[in-house]
């Protein structure tokens, strides 16, 4: 039985797993709910092609990728017109959360911390389900959703 966490590793019953293998193993305490892993050699191509992907989805003004030499790239991705996602991606992503942080963007006054720290803690609730798939995408439709059913009034007490 494997209980719900990721295998990092390339092993996988004793075996070596080849590289390049995208294993998917089913717990069956949740519910048949996928845990992946991935050969590491891979991670860094499914970081690009999200990347890839990002960047055909949002424009130069939204999206900003910081690459640096032997590191996880940086991303910034404004959302909602007001706010940026910022995440950095991690040696293990996707099988593995990155750090995960809201901002208002540069300019944007009025936003109460407090709004703020929930969208975050919203995100990083969420985010572990979305562990082994490519999840960029989905935190940005997850904080959208969130603001639609939040207003910064809600929170304007609370700063």
């Amino acid at each position: 039985f494997f209980f719900g966490f990721v295998v990092r590793c390339a092993l996988w019953g004793g075996r070596t797993a080849p590289p390049g293998l995208f294993v998917r193993y089913v717990n069956s305490l949740t519910a048949g709910a996928p845990v992946t892993c991935h050969a590491m050699a891979n991670l860094t191509e499914i970081q690009s092609e999200e990347i890839e992907a990002l960047r055909s989805i949002y424009t130069e003004g939204e999206l900003e990728v910081l690459e640096q030499p032997n590191a996880p790239p940086f991303i910034h991705l404004i959302f909602g017109d007001d706010y940026v996602l910022s995440l950095q991606y991690t040696a293990a992503y996707p099988d593995e959360v990155p750090p995960i942080k809201v901002r208002s963007r540069d300019g944007v006054l009025g936003v109460p911390k407090a709004f703020l720290e929930a969208l975050q803690a919203h995100l990083v609730q969420e985010a572990p389900a979305l562990k082994g798939e490519v999840m960029v995408f989905m935190l940005v439709s997850l904080a959208t959703e969130w603001l639609d059913g939040n207003s910064l009034q809600q929170f304007a007490d609370k700063s």
